[in-house]
């Protein structure tokens, strides 16, 4: 499903542009405020990138009047609901997650799978997931820490082919973890 060829005129895949994305739903636990005030800082600072949102939910307007205040109408798009995220986030950088809590991230499952090194917030369970450094990266809850993080994989190369690389040695235990979701969904 990540070979789908992606005809999406909000999404562009430019080669020179660093590719951010967050899947989730528009909750208070997805902490997005967060996204996109280290979105605000990440443009500050003068990084060409563009942030996608797939997802949809009731701080859909709050989340736009935030986007607009902070001047990031061309840099974090709110995509919607796609029923194939698999293709966008293979042409992505990076996966972030801004979240307050989670328990069991299928998002950060799923991008591991696809090779995408992750930034995601410090929660409490996150260090269930990722390894800060070696599959993917933490960040502090602030703007400044999650910018910072972001910043470290767009100037960091050989960082993020290291990250890239410890993913497709641990794939195999993801695709294990997939399976065990299709069967109890099945």
């Amino acid at each position: 499903m990540a070979e789908e060829v992606i005809n999406d005129q909000q999404f562009i895949a430019d080669n020179n542009t660093f590719k951010i994305i967050t899947v989730g739903r528009f909750t208070l636990q997805k902490n997005y405020p967060l996204a996109i005030d280290a979105a605000k800082t990440l443009k500050e600072k003068g990084i060409n990138f563009k942030w996608y949102v797939i997802g949809s939910g009731t701080l859909k307007k709050e989340m736009e009047e935030r986007i607009a205040l902070c001047s990031l109408e061309n840099e974090f798009v709110l995509l919607g609901l796609r029923s194939n995220p698999y293709p966008y986030i293979k042409q992505c950088d990076v996966v972030v997650q801004s979240s307050l809590f989670e328990g069991k991230s299928i998002v950060m499952d799923e991008a591991k799978i696809l090779y995408k090194p992750i930034v995601a917030t410090n929660y409490k369970t996150v260090y269930d997931i990722i390894t800060d450094g070696k599959n993917g990266l933490i960040s502090e809850m602030t703007p400044e820490s999650l910018s910072e993080r972001i910043i470290e994989l767009y100037n960091n190369i050989a960082l993020r082919e290291r990250i890239i690389s410890n993913l497709t040695k641990e794939s195999v235990n993801n695709i294990s973890e997939i399976d065990k979701y299709i069967k109890i969904i099945g």
